[in-house]
């Protein structure tokens, strides 16, 4: 029988941190830790939990969210997440949703981020692809990864989404074996592309209108610089006509 404690704290001892508790019997392995809250009491705000053993004094947190694992000893406290995407994955099933509060909302109401996306502005054919991870034969792989410019390789046998697990930003476009295809929002921010069954060479790269506007002003003020520069053939043309005319004859 797994080892219980109850938990009774007076009115002046609520609202204190920490509160120890210590498990009866002998010390054994932890593999679950459950906290129940009597019906109809005061419900409690759970901060942090942290098995202590008493022998040796080490600590060990245990995580407040699942797939997450304590990898880290010290006063700086790592976890890892064992249930993180890929940074560049493939799912089918894109599910429409008006804005990024939307698609957050599908996902708190149990959407499958490796089956399916919420995405802002999809095509209305979209939907009626059913959900799933990739198929055999699918594939998405990072070519090239860097601040400006990323490279990917897919194949879909079936109409799909590849996601990329950053954050979107304005300046990115992406083309799909060289032909431009729009990159939307998807689960409350990431970037995606809806992508027909195909093998493709996706490229996104980082060309903010801002950088756009001003090599064009660079080149422009370059060439007005050598304008300057440089004399006309006109101008020339007409000083050396000036000077090899004869002076004028003042009249007395």
């Amino acid at each position: 029988m797994p080892a219980q404690t109850a938990l009774g704290l007076s009115q002046r001892e609520r609202g204190r941190a920490p509160v120890r508790l210590r498990f009866e019997g002998s010390a054994a392995p932890v593999a679950r830790i459950t906290v129940r809250v009597p019906a109809g009491g005061a419900g409690i705000v759970l901060g942090g939990l942290t098995l202590i053993d008493e022998t040796t004094g080490g600590d060990w947190p245990v995580p407040a969210a699942p797939g997450l694992r304590y990898t880290a000893l010290g006063d700086v406290k790592v976890y890892r997440n064992e249930v993180a995407r890929p940074r560049a994955l493939l799912v089918h099933g894109a599910r429409p949703a008006s804005d990024d509060a939307d698609a957050r909302g599908q996902l708190r109401d149990g959407l499958d981020l490796f089956a399916a996306a919420a995405v802002v502005g999809s095509p209305g054919g979209w939907a009626l692809n059913p959900p799933g991870p990739p198929e055999p034969g699918e594939s998405v792989e990072i070519v090239s990864y860097t601040p400006e410019r990323v490279e990917l390789r897919a194949r879909l046998t079936r109409a799909g989404v590849v996601l990329l697990t950053d954050a979107a930003y304005p300046g990115w476009d992406a083309t799909a074996n060289g032909q431009s295809v729009p990159i939307r929002r998807a689960d409350g921010g990431l970037r995606a592309l809806l992508l027909e069954p195909g093998d493709y060479r996706v490229v996104l790269a980082y060309r903010p209108l801002s950088v756009l506007i001003g090599a064009g002003l660079a080149i422009l003020g370059l060439a007005l610089t050598a304008l300057l520069l440089v004399e006309p053939a006109w101008l020339r043309g007409r000083a050396r006509s000036a000077s090899m005319s004869p002076p004028k004859e003042e009249r007395t």
